[in-house]
């Protein structure tokens, strides 16, 4: 622990600069589609499948008006679109277009390639103890964001 009481430990600063690493990432990645930083969050939330409006601006913290206004953006780029929900006509769904999830996947996948590569270096003991770290982490971070937002963040994004 440092003087101020903040874990300084390998595993705890190795976590910081991952999350470092992600928000700089998403800065290249929104400069490079042309978008702000609320859009990439939100085309990273439609990678895992289609949302409902109310559902996404739930996940992102904002609201309605203004994840209608986000989505009018991400469909002048043709990076998502809104259709009937299949499993309830009434309502609308978000999702990508294949021009979306293409651009997304073509900034991300070298990276996730490279991250394939460390998991298969992994034995069995090292994968789970790494998971098990990932999964605390991960809770420990929606447990934070639920405690700001006054919102159960761990529900909204299908965790937990």
């Amino acid at each position: 622990m440092t003087s101020g009481g903040i874990p300084d430990d390998p595993l705890s600063s190795a976590l910081q600069h991952v999350l470092l690493a992600h928000t700089r990432a998403q800065a290249h990645l929104a400069r490079s589609l042309g978008v702000s930083r609320t859009d990439v969050d939100a085309l990273e939330h439609l990678m895992t499948g289609p949302l409902s409006a109310i559902e996404l601006a739930r996940r992102l913290g904002v609201s309605q008006p203004a994840v209608t206004h986000l989505l009018g953006r991400l469909e002048r780029r043709g990076h998502a679109r809104r259709a009937a929900d299949p499993s309830d006509g009434r309502r609308v769904a978000v999702e990508l277009t294949e021009a979306g999830r293409s651009a997304v996947v073509a900034h991300v996948l070298p990276m996730l390639h490279r991250l394939d590569e460390l998991a298969r270096q992994l034995d069995p003991p090292a994968s789970r103890a790494v998971l098990g770290y990932l999964e605390g982490s991960t809770s420990a971070l929606l447990d934070l964001a639920s405690a700001q937002s006054g919102a159960d963040v761990r529900r909204s994004t299908g965790d937990g």
